[in-house]
């Protein structure tokens, strides 16, 4: 899908007020042609939305399922474009999906785009539920300011693998055990093949059980209570995330489904208490070593009014 200004409108004030005298006028005719030349330049930036894989004509996701969209913008132009900003929605089902974090809005950045050059972006988009109808990615960009849109379409089919996962505590303290319980059953008509099923956490969080693998799952199958255990590691605190993957394989292909669970991991108290410690005694060295000058000025002044 190819966007182009608005009805080739410029971003600019169509009206140039010119004042008295010939050097104003000249100065205000420039101004003008540069504006005028600048926002053609702008009417000829074009940019396309597809999903990358090009054999396709629009993403379509299963809820949960990530996918990758191409943003790519060509400079038609005739002269070179810089600092093309780009703000990338998505329609009330989609998320999407930045170094692992979901999020409503991103925001990417062009710093330059030479005449006739092309250059691709990529965008994670995930349905977090279905949905009928056919949901929207929108890109705004421009110069600066957004004065542009483009959109590109998302269909979400219903899954034929229903799964159910739950997190034991969003709370934890270093050192803890945590689990992600999973269920999972075939809802559609067809064989489902391998199956897997996986805690990834960062480098702070320690998975302690192995991926799980089904070889087949029939339609009305289903397998309860998986448990993965974790835990959180002694030197580490504060906001984590855990992500159970799913992935499997139907009559359409592969698919990979994820669900993110985000956990808080709290000091222990006798951290907090010796953190507070450690403050005090500072605070308190601190006061001493600003005080302790003013009293050995304060002695020789006392020994000089006795004599």
């Amino acid at each position: 899908m190819i966007s182009k200004n608005k009805q080739g409108a410029s971003p600019y004030p169509a009206q140039c007020f010119c004042p008295r005298g010939s050097r104003l006028k000249s100065a205000a005719l420039l101004l003008f042609f540069a504006l005028f030349f600048c926002s053609l330049a702008h009417a000829q930036l074009l940019v396309g939305i597809s999903p990358k894989d090009q054999g396709k004509q629009a993403l379509g996701l299963y809820p949960e399922e990530m996918g990758e969209l191409e943003l790519t913008f060509v400079n038609d132009g005739a002269l070179p474009l810089g600092n093309i900003n780009i703000k990338c929605s998505a329609s009330e089902s989609l998320v999407l999906v930045e170094e692992g974090l979901e999020k409503t809005i991103v925001f990417k950045k062009i710093d330059s785009l030479a005449v006739n050059e092309k250059k691709i972006l990529f965008l994670s988009v995930k349905p977090t539920q279905y949905n009928a109808k056919n949901q929207v990615v929108y890109v705004d960009y421009g110069l600066q300011e957004y004065t542009n849109i483009a959109a590109g379409l998302v269909k979400v089919f219903q899954s034929p693998l229903l799964f159910d996962a739950k997190l034991s505590a969003a709370s934890m303290e270093p050192g803890s055990e945590g689990t992600v319980s999973l269920s999972i059953k075939n809802n559609g008509k067809a064989e489902l093949l391998n199956i897997k099923a996986e805690l990834a956490a960062p480098k702070s969080i320690e998975v302690r059980t192995e991926p799980v693998l089904i070889s087949s799952l029939g339609p009305g199958e289903g397998k309860k209570d998986i448990v993965f255990r974790f835990s959180p590691k002694e030197a580490q605190s504060g906001s984590q995330q855990l992500a159970l993957r799913l992935s499997f394989e139907d009559s359409n292909g592969s698919h990979a489904l994820e669900k993110n669970f985000p956990i808080d991991v709290k000091r222990k108290p006798w951290e907090l208490y010796f953190i507070v410690g450690v403050v005090i005694v500072f605070v308190g060295f601190a006061v001493y070593v600003r005080m302790k000058p003013k009293e050995q000025k304060k002695a020789p002044e006392k020994s000089a009014e006795k004599k």
